[in-house]
């Protein structure tokens, strides 16, 4: 609702004076505009990167107000041209084509037309007692929407140069957010105060992308500290708080600090928009893990608010498996856009997507088809490797993957941050092998188990120790294990995850394991005991006792556990991503006896 006009009956003579010198140079200059101007061929296609800024409508209700409105868009047209933020039409043809667009009736697309600009900055200022209050919008006029609605800004009328200093910085600040989002660049809607808070925040969330913890907190930090009213340095300050990167680098206090950050932004929610609303629940989602759907439904709609975050609309579907609609989403990526190329991650989880949901598809001839043309970009990187071998072993070519195989194995080991390094050791257990068992070939299956046995065993001391370095289902004992489980070598698997348990009792992976063997070596009252005490730990380590129910033949208790562990997605310490579990169904060797079984398989369709 606009504010009411109010005629003002102080001082008219003195505010007139004020304002005649003003108005006697912007005529002037408007004469000579006119006689410059050439009329402009409305075909021609507007310039989605030229900004044009028109006078804002006098609704003060008094008529000596009314240069205050070319002022203001030449202050801010100068401003967005010193400080590089867009190139901008020169004031004074932006007056003259103004004036010509206030007699059409669609106003700022006839204005955009006569400038050649894609975007146009308009709005008022209304007259509040003693404050003068401006209200400015930018439109994409490509495409008629609108990109932003400022908070109004507003300040005493005397003098007014403070206010019209306020809503520049805010319009600078606000504009610059604003192209960055149309283009990708930026993660959702906002309004900085000024343009120096902006940079402040795009310094932070390039450390951010980069992985540089310290000094992206340092930044957000610093971005919230010039600008109380700037939530999503708030929310990415607390985001960041709470991940194990940050209580590696401050202990506990980092946990804390994210706790009362997180508190202050509630306490704010109702004055954020609906984007940093959204933005807001992402982070407490996780903390309270919250369920695949709610997760997949606010994402749908920040995506529809912001483009940066189709792709992360699209894995919250594939987790959520329904791999159609990921796939639906992923072709709304702009993957041609500059900072998708060049932000670390975008472009690979970009590919990971497709990939997986292809193969929860079974459209494996698409997938390998991808997998081809990512690994010509990255024939290095063994996660690209992992998709290729993955749809080859489905597709059951055992000579060609031999041949991949052996090129996999001359690859390094490839750090993953946080101390994790995928091997291909790994990879021949998960993908290969279990992807050859699932689709009928037995022996293939058990030669690529040995053979990934064989190579960690070969590992000397000091790489053994560092593939250990990562978390524990990444750890090279975990990996032996796991190779001599599949391998169906029971008892020295026993004997490992024993010592595993010993060294760590809350390694609830080594438990679940142990209560499988236990079962596979005919103690149902040991695999029973076992699961009991996974239901002790924080999570229950649902999959493992689905599992074990599974071995057991109590079908209906297995899938109890398992429609539990999909609505634990996101927990803490549990099964955070049930698309890899479905996806890699073909891993879970325990819930074989599962096959054919209804709920089951219902339960496994992808969600529609």
């Amino acid at each position: 609702m606009k504010p009411t006009p109010i005629q003002s009956g102080r001082g008219k003579r003195r505010v007139q004076r004020r304002w005649s010198v003003a108005l006697i140079v912007i005529v002037a200059a408007v004469v000579t505009t006119v006689l410059a101007l050439r009329p402009r061929d409305s075909a021609t296609p507007l310039d989605p990167n030229l900004v044009a800024v028109a006078p804002l409508a006098n609704e003060t209700g008094d008529a000596t107000f009314g240069p205050l409105g070319r002022l203001a868009a030449e202050r801010i047209a100068q401003g967005i041209q010193q400080h590089g933020v867009a190139e901008v039409v020169p004031p004074v043809v932006a007056l003259t084509t103004a004036e010509e667009a206030q007699r059409a009736s669609d106003g700022v697309q006839t204005f955009a037309r006569a400038t050649g600009a894609g975007v146009v900055l308009h709005g008022a200022y209304y007259l509040l007692g003693d404050s003068l209050q401006f209200q400015i919008q930018i439109t994409d006029a490509v495409d008629g929407k609108l990109m932003s609605a400022l908070a109004p800004v507003t300040g005493p009328v005397e003098p007014a140069t403070e206010v019209l200093g306020l809503a520049r910085e805010r319009v600078l600040g606000a504009l610059a957010a604003a192209l960055d989002l149309r283009s990708g660049a930026l993660h959702l809607p906002m309004q900085p105060r000024s343009l120096e808070v902006y940079r402040v925040f795009q310094q932070a969330d390039y450390h951010d992308q980069n992985h540089d913890v310290e000094e992206a907190v340092r930044l957000y930090r610093q971005a919230w500290a010039m600008d109380s009213t700037f939530y999503p340095a708030l929310v990415l300050l607390a985001a960041w708080l709470q991940t194990g990167r940050a209580r590696r680098a401050w202990g506990d206090a980092a946990r804390a600090e994210a706790d009362s950050l997180f508190r202050i932004a509630e306490r704010y929610r109702d004055r954020m928009t609906e984007a940093e609303r959204l933005f807001l629940q992402g982070p407490l989602d996780r903390r309270r893990g919250v369920g695949p759907e709610a997760h997949l439904r606010r994402l749908r709609r920040l995506a529809e608010l912001a483009p940066y975050y189709r792709q992360a609309a699209a894995g919250a579907a594939w987790r959520a498996y329904r791999p159609r609609e990921a796939l639906e989403l992923l072709t709304r990526v702009d993957t041609v856009n500059p900072y998708f190329l060049s932000t670390p991650g975008k472009l690979g989880g970009y590919r990971a997507i497709k990939m997986a949901s292809h193969h929860m598809l079974e459209n494996y001839e698409e997938e390998l088809e991808a997998a081809r043309a990512a690994r010509r970009e990255s024939p290095r990187d063994l996660g690209v490797w992992e998709d290729h071998l993955r749809a080859v072993a489905a597709l059951g070519r055992i000579d060609e993957l031999d041949a991949l195989l052996d090129t996999v194995y001359a690859l390094p080991m490839q750090e993953l941050g946080s101390g994790r390094f995928r091997t291909p050791a790994s990879m021949a257990a998960n993908f290969v092998a279990m992807e050859l068992r699932a689709h009928g070939y037995p022996d293939a299956a058990r030669a690529v188990l040995q053979r990934a046995l064989d190579w960690l065993e070969a590992r000397p001391a000091e790489e053994a120790q560092q593939i250990g370095s990562g978390y524990s289902h990444s750890s090279y004992s975990h990996l032996v294990g796991d190779c001599l489980y599949k391998l169906e070598r029971w008892e020295g698997a026993r004997t490992l995850y024993e010592e595993l348990l010993a060294e760590s009792p809350q390694d609830t992976v080594a438990l679940a394991r142990l209560g499988a063997i236990a079962v596979r070596q005919g103690d149902a009252a040991r695999a029973r005991a076992i699961s009991d005490q996974l239901a002790e730990h924080p999570g229950g380590q649902t999959l493992g006792r689905a599992r074990i129910a599974a071995l057991l033949g109590e079908r209906e208790d297995a899938m109890a556990f398992l429609r539990e562990a999909y609505h634990q997605i996101g927990t803490t310490g549990i099964n955070r991503n049930w698309g890899w579990f479905v996806m890699q169904r073909h891993w879970e060797m325990d819930l074989e006896s599962l096959h054919g079984y209804p709920p089951f398989e219902l339960f496994m369709r992808p969600r529609e």
